[in-house]
Formats: C-alpha cells, structure tokens, sequence
C-alpha cells in the first residue's frame, strides 16, 4: 500500500508516532534519554529505538551541512526532510 513516506528513509516503519517521539527525545532541547530508557517509556524494545537512532544519524549524515551557494543549514534540516510525510500522518 502506498503511503506518503513509501520510497523515503522511514517508508518501513510501522509505528510513525513513536518514531517522532524518539526522533524528539534526540532533537530536543534537553539531553536524550538512554535507549533502554525510552524504549521502556515508550514501550518497545530497546534494540528497535536503537535502529531508529542509527536511521536518524544516517539521515542526518546525508545532509549536506551547507547549501552549494555557500548558505548555512542547520543538520536537522536533513532529518526533516527524511521525514515529511510522517507529520502529515500524525494530524
């Protein structure tokens, strides 16, 4: 079935909300809860917000940090644009 994040980074992941979540616990302002802590939180398993992490970093590292006519860019830009359809999903 196709979905607005088929064919992106995150098209497989069966459970959007609780990737944001994961997503904004590593974004926020305030220092990220261990793994174990917010799968526990959260209700998964540990190793599953652990793949989430290491897909959050590989989509961040894809980003490039500045634009090629030399404007900044913020990291996270990358992120967003990795997960866009996932915050239409949610509303």
């Amino acid at each position: 079935t196709y979905t607005g994040r088929s064919g992106s980074a995150i098209g497989r992941i069966h459970r959007p909300d609780l990737f944001m979540i994961t997503l904004r616990d590593m974004m926020g302002t305030s220092t990220p809860q261990s793994v174990r802590r917010l799968a526990l939180h959260i209700g998964l398993n540990k190793h599953t917000v652990w793949r989430w992490r290491m897909l959050t970093f590989s989509i961040i590292g894809k980003a490039p940090l500045f634009g090629h006519r030399g404007g900044g860019r913020d990291a996270s830009a990358g992120v967003a644009q990795g997960v866009a359809g996932v915050g239409q999903t949610l509303r």
